[in-house]
């Protein structure tokens, strides 16, 4: 079972790559790539769904502790599934769901965060080394240069402006870079057998 899902999967990554990045088949046989790599997504999205589902009926079954939760969070997916199904996504229904329960569940989410994202500067920012303390004045500068002095003081301004668009990026890119290969090398080695962890 693991070679065929090996082999599977190495045979995917093959026809990506011939057809996406070598053009192999032209356009048509791109196209049912994409289509492949869509129904992959939903079929990853439907065990995601059955995983979920069978976790928290187990914990209502069970009456583990925050069972109620989870009794809560299966009506929901059930309610929300059946005026999907009923109607289209972008029907009435499933709009009102989006505009009345998602969006300030996600205000909410936003709101909190923002209270443990200062807590963690807080601790981040304390000068307690040489280094610490370049962080700090860093983000204070940045963070003054943002606001409307910055734009009275332009000496700041133009310095925040800077340590944003030079240093910052120039860090970024090398995140990227970094995960990029990283994400890489992962792929070929599962492309090559060599890595079997998420075959159990």
């Amino acid at each position: 079972m693991q070679k065929a899902a090996v082999g599977l999967g190495t045979a995917a990554a093959i026809f990506v790559l011939a057809t996406h990045l070598l053009g192999l088949g032209g356009s048509g046989l791109a196209a049912q790539g994409d289509r492949a790599v869509i129904a992959t997504y939903a079929g990853a999205a439907l065990l995601g769904l059955c995983n979920l589902g069978g976790i928290h009926l187990r914990r209502v079954a069970q009456r583990r502790r925050g069972w109620a939760y989870s009794l809560l969070l299966l009506g929901g997916l059930a309610g929300y599934g059946a005026v999907v199904l009923a109607q289209n996504p972008q029907g009435p229904g499933a709009e009102w769901v989006f505009l009345h329960v998602l969006s300030p569940l996600y205000a909410t989410m936003y709101g909190l965060v923002a209270f443990f994202i200062t807590s963690a500067a807080y601790r981040a920012f304390r000068a307690r080394t040489p280094e610490a303390l370049i962080l700090l004045l860093t983000a204070v500068v940045v963070m003054v240069g943002e606001t409307p002095l910055g734009d009275q003081w332009r000496v700041l301004g133009g310095f925040a402006g800077w340590l944003l668009h030079i240093p910052a990026t120039g860090a970024y890119r090398a995140i990227q870079i970094g995960a990029t290969l990283g994400a890489l090398a992962t792929g070929l080695r599962v492309v090559l057998g060599m890595e079997r962890a998420h075959l159990g």
